[in-house]
């Protein structure tokens, strides 16, 4: 059995991707399996509850967003790290020492995607709780040649 080729590529963008065709990428013959891009934002810092900072507008169609963060925490309050996809909350975890958070198979349509923090506390005499985002990045790709991957 012979293979023709597949082809794994990962675009690293620091400013908003163009629109990808797969088959503009290889020779005629050739096919693509997957095209993967990342694009990433940060960092944001939360010190008030209900603080949500709008990240970006999400990629069109399903996505990953891996999100590096972590917490200030006192006396085993840890803050909460709310996702929201057009306003509407989708995922949520709580942040204590610093780690990458994955959360897969987001769907998204160029809306905004948020992030806000829940689960604050303070009082100058005995402690703080805060969230720290370090770094937002999301992943997504299309599957056969031919089609798009699109970013507002």
């Amino acid at each position: 059995m012979k293979i023709i080729a597949t082809a794994a590529i990962l675009f690293l963008a620091c400013g908003s991707p163009p629109q990808l065709n797969s088959n503009a990428l290889l020779p005629p013959g050739q096919i693509a399996v997957r095209v993967q891009e990342t694009q990433s934002y940060g960092p944001f810092h939360f010190y008030e509850e209900g603080a949500t900072a709008i990240v970006a507008k999400t990629p069109v169609g399903i996505f990953n967003a891996i999100i590096q963060a972590h917490g200030d925490t006192f006396s085993g309050m840890m803050p909460e790290m709310v996702l929201l996809i057009g306003g509407e909350q989708v995922a949520s975890a709580f942040v204590s020492v610093a780690k990458e958070y994955r959360f897969e198979n987001l769907t998204g349509n160029r809306q905004d995607f948020s992030i806000r923090f829940t689960g604050d506390f303070y009082d100058p005499n005995l402690g703080d709780v805060n969230l720290h985002v370090d770094l937002v990045t999301f992943t997504f790709g299309s599957g056969p040649a031919g089609s798009s991957l699109t970013w507002d």
